[in-house]
């Protein structure tokens, strides 16, 4: 049985640190079983087409945009909302499992989605983590989320994945 897999990940594949290279890895493992798997990621920096694909890898992208402006509030809000509407037509097309990974708070519209469409969603939430005495006010906002995510949002998840169980 051939299963409709999509990641979506707030990370920049394929160049992106350790949670893009983890969702790298799985998604070309699923990819190698013959399954359909698709990576959602927030933007590209460099080149167009906005999907390619990568090690038998859908990676569909939600803009380009230029690496010095990413960081800003607007294009914050911009990437989740053209993440959002990738994941929804992939949605509209029919999948079997959405798998958000490192997300947090942020991934309730995403869960909602998924719910909707009758889609098994699978949240990871192994990659919280905790603020040392050189964090920032943005990275201690991240964190909360991620804690505030994994406390409310996860428990409602078909499937959690976690450090300790894989």
């Amino acid at each position: 049985m051939v299963l409709r897999i999509a990641f979506a990940v707030f990370d920049d594949i394929p160049d992106g640190g350790a949670v893009a290279h983890r969702v790298q890895m799985l998604a070309t493992g699923l990819a190698s079983l013959g399954h359909e798997v698709h990576i959602i990621a927030p933007c590209k920096f460099s080149g167009r087409p906005l999907s390619a694909e990568i090690d038998g890898v859908m990676v569909h992208w939600g803009a380009y945009i230029d690496r010095r402006m990413s960081h800003t509030v607007r294009a914050s809000a911009r990437k989740r909302y053209l993440m959002y509407k990738t994941c929804r037509l992939l949605l509209r097309q029919g999948l079997d499992w959405l798998v958000l990974y490192g997300i947090g708070l942020e991934g309730l519209p995403f869960m909602l989605l998924g719910k909707i469409a009758h889609c098994k969603v699978v949240a990871d939430n192994c990659d919280i983590s905790y603020p040392s005495k050189q964090s920032s006010f943005k990275v201690l906002l991240q964190i909360i989320s991620d804690r505030i995510g994994h406390l409310l949002v996860t428990p409602v998840w078909t499937l959690t994945l976690s450090s300790a169980a894989v």
